[in-house]
């Protein structure tokens, strides 16, 4: 065991060991990295602060010059003076504006000198005073501020770009300079007002403040830093201050940082960089002022020179607590394994099994023993699962069926305790309407029910079902709900019943119809909910397409008759006996459109198509003779009539099993001549029989003599011509009597009797009885 044990306790110790290493190791490393970034931050904002400052202080001064400049060009005086020769300067007009220069230079403005120069008069006047500009496109400075496309901007002068010395000329300083072409926005100036400021005030604007590094400027065209400190470039990268006197004035956008600063989108930023091997910090600011860029520059030893110390303290204290923990992780491991070994103890002396040593260790053997343990539990739970299911099932069934009275159905509520919450109650009954035959086959009906049952399962919410039950081939399901009232209860069903419908037509391209019961409370009516909503499928025959069919809505439905339309039977009887296939399916489709558009109960929806196909039937002459032999199949029609259940399969039926051999007995009958002149007659009996219709007549009509149709009729059909006549229109009066409401003595008269008492006797020399009790009997 001694063996095992070191084995197991190493395992302790080593996750022991890193579980505590690795996040002191984790926190240590991110703690020093976000402090030496938090300290480096810190460092660059302060820098970024002073330089902030310096490049406030500047523009307050520079602004302050821009706000007295803008009114002395704008004042009368400037625009006097500007229309005047130097000649005949007014001495009032000459003042005011000596006055107005030497206020520029009030209110302690680094301003050095300012020049008032008129190009169109040659003239200009500065602090020494007025002189005339002999040739003004030979002053270099002067040419070039003209040249310049800008109104008014502050721009770098040097003083070795002036002329040769000589009086009367502009003389430029090392500085900076606000030109002013007058009038502003002019393309053809008339004079400019320059106003000079000393380099020396530029570096007395910027001495003042402390930061770490040092700072520069550069003018409005980028040109060169120095290697450190702070810089400013104007916006065309020149240097307009540096500590390194050497690059005043100068271009350096050749410079690497300086390039990375004049393609950056952002107006500000920080990026490090290499300047002469050396690692630098560069925050920059572009001025939205003058577009000049302010550039300070900080060495990255001198930022994370703080960063070096926390780290050496962040490693002696991570040390000082890996030790610490190490130690009592040692003492732990012993603790921890102790009653590992007892557990396993207990095992092995209760099954009385030795492990062998050299293949599991203790864990390995505890592991094995309660995996066994939990999988007999889960094999033991999910037989218990199924056999409480097939218990549900048989109770829904029994339930269903009526076999349960009220005590044993609230003694087994317990298997459905969500059931006990239930106001209303309702039966979903699904029947197989139609699927796709490129998927399934007739012999699939046991996997369509099946899948059936699973998507019902899905969709039902479990607290509002008890367990679904499959009966002869339907798909039953209980469901149940506590809404407020039954309307409510109404509105869920059927929306479960959509629910239901679309994804059957969906997923598995099967077309349902669904019968729903009435609504009830208390599941000891679940029989009747149960026998309703196979009632309400029997009324899938009023609806062309698969339907959600309510008890409700159809149940309590009165006809208010159940006469078959008269007129478009006749019209189908007639196409059966007289025209081609094209015509009968077009009149049966509007007889079987009519009779489903009728708002019939179920029974007599049977009694009109019964009815129907007894009519059509009788269109045989002799039954005992021909029947057998048009009406072909094993199957009796009664059978194959009761189990449609769509008005497209009654159709079909009618069609298939009914009409198409009466219309093959008649085409066959139509292929001999006597056969069409028996037509022909049986014709106009049957559209003729309300008027004086005799053999003589038809005779004239059809160009034969009374006797030849007279043996020819009778050879054809088995009777004479006038007792066809009669029976048909005893039919008729059949037929009259039990759907309508007219007088016996006025369907005598319809049917050519001379009187109601020779109707009545050969109605009952017919039928056995009188109209009137045939009328009774029928109601």
């Amino acid at each position: 065991m001694s063996r095992k044990r070191t084995k197991i306790l190493g395992k302790l110790r080593l996750f022991i060991f890193i579980l505590v290493t690795l996040p002191v190791l984790v926190v240590s490393i991110a703690s020093y990295y976000r402090s030496s970034d938090e300290i480096e931050k810190r460092v660059v904002e302060a820098n970024v602060n002073v330089m902030q400052q310096k490049q406030i202080r500047m523009e307050q001064t520079l602004r302050l010059i821009d706000n007295m400049v803008v009114p002395f060009i704008k004042s009368s005086t400037y625009g006097t003076a500007m229309e005047q020769e130097l000649a005949s300067f007014d001495f009032q007009v000459y003042d005011q504006l000596f006055e107005g220069i030497h206020n520029l230079q009030r209110y302690q403005l680094p301003v050095a000198n300012v020049y008032v120069i008129n190009l169109d008069k040659k003239w200009a006047v500065d602090n020494r005073g007025s002189f005339r500009l002999d040739d003004i496109s030979s002053d270099e400075q002067i040419a070039q501020y003209i040249k310049t496309p800008r109104s008014y901007y502050w721009t770098y002068e040097e003083k070795n770009r002036k002329i040769p010395s000589r009086e009367n000329v502009y003389e430029a300083i090392d500085g900076i300079s606000l030109v002013a072409k007058v009038p502003i926005n002019s393309p053809n100036p008339k004079g400019l007002l320059v106003v000079q400021v000393p380099r020396d005030a530029l570096i007395e604007m910027i001495a003042s403040g402390v930061g770490t590094g040092n700072s520069a400027i550069l003018d409005d065209k980028r040109r060169p830093l120095p290697t450190e400190g702070l810089v400013i470039l104007d916006d065309q990268y020149r240097t307009i201050y540096s500590t390194d006197s050497s690059m005043i004035g100068k271009d350096v956008s050749f410079l690497g940082y300086v390039s990375t600063i004049s393609q950056s989108p952002d107006p500000s930023g920080y990026f490090e960089t290499k300047i002469d091997g050396d690692a630098m910090g560069i925050s920059y600011g572009r001025s939205s002022y003058n577009g000049w860029h302010y550039i300070t520059m900080v060495p990255i030893d001198d930022i994370r020179k703080d960063s070096r110390s926390i780290g050496l303290y962040t490693i002696v204290v991570s040390v000082i607590i890996l030790l610490v923990a190490w130690v009592t992780a040692l003492k732990l491991t012993g603790r921890i394994y102790n009653p590992i070994q007892k557990l396993f103890d207990a095992i092995r002396s209760r099954d009385g099994a030795e492990l062998n040593a050299e293949d599991r260790d203790e864990l390995q053997g505890i592991y094995e023993r309660f995996d066994t343990m939990s999988r007999n539990n889960l094999q033991m739970s999910n037989e218990l699962k199924d056999q409480l299911r097939y218990i549900r099932e048989y109770y829904v069934l029994r339930l269903l069926k009526g076999q349960l009275s009220k005590k044993k159905i609230e003694d087994h509520l317990g298997l459905f305790p969500h059931s006990q919450s239930w106001k209303w109650m309702s039966v979903l009954n699904i029947d197989v309407d139609s699927f796709a035959e490129n998927v399934y086959k007739k012999t699939d009906t046991d996997l369509i029910t099946f899948a059936i049952y699973n998507v019902v399962n899905e969709i039902v919410p479990s607290d509002n079902q008890l367990c679904i039950v499959i009966l002869d081939e339907a798909v039953l399901v209980v469901i149940g709900g506590g809404q407020d009232s039954q309307s409510l209860f109404k509105a869920f069903k059927l929306s479960i019943g959509s629910q239901i419908q679309e994804a059957l037509k969906d997923v598995l391209k099967i077309s349902v119809n669904i019968g729903i019961s009435d609504t009830y409370q208390g599941l000891t009516h679940a029989q009747k909910a149960f026998q309703e909503s196979m009632e309400a499928l029997k009324y899938r025959i009023r609806y062309e397409d698969e339907a959600v069919i309510c008890i409700e809505e159809v149940g309590s439905e009165n006809s208010s008759s159940m006469a078959l339309p008269i007129q478009l039977e006749n019209e189908l009887i007639y196409a059966v006996k007289f025209e081609g296939t094209g015509t009968v399916k077009e009149c049966l489709h509007q007889l079987v459109a009519e009779i489903r558009s009728a708002e019939l109960t179920y029974n007599e929806y049977q009694f009109c198509v019964c009815k129907l196909v007894v009519n059509l039937m009788n269109l045989v002459p002799e039954p005992g003779v021909y029947f057998a032999e048009v009406f072909k199949g094993n199957t009796p029609l009664l059978e194959q009539m009761i189990q449609l259940k769509a008005s497209d399969e009654l159709e079909r039926w009618l069609m298939e099993q009914i009409i198409q051999p009466l219309t093959a007995y008649f085409d066959a009958g139509r292929g001999t001549p006597k056969k069409r002149v028996s037509m022909k007659l049986i014709h106009m009996i049957e559209t003729e029989y309300d008027s004086d219709l005799t053999l003589e007549l038809c005779a004239s009509r059809l160009s034969y003599s009374p006797n030849y149709l007279r043996r020819l009729f009778l050879e054809e059909t088995g009777i004479n011509f006038g007792e066809y006549l009669v029976r048909y229109r005893m039919d008729k009066a059949k037929q009259l009597l039990v759907e309508t409401d007219m007088r016996i003595a006025d369907i005598a008269e319809k049917l050519r009797y001379s009187n109601s008492q020779n109707f009545t006797r050969q109605f009952r020399k017919q039928e056995g009885i009188s109209p009137g009790e045939y009328r009774e009997a029928n109601k």
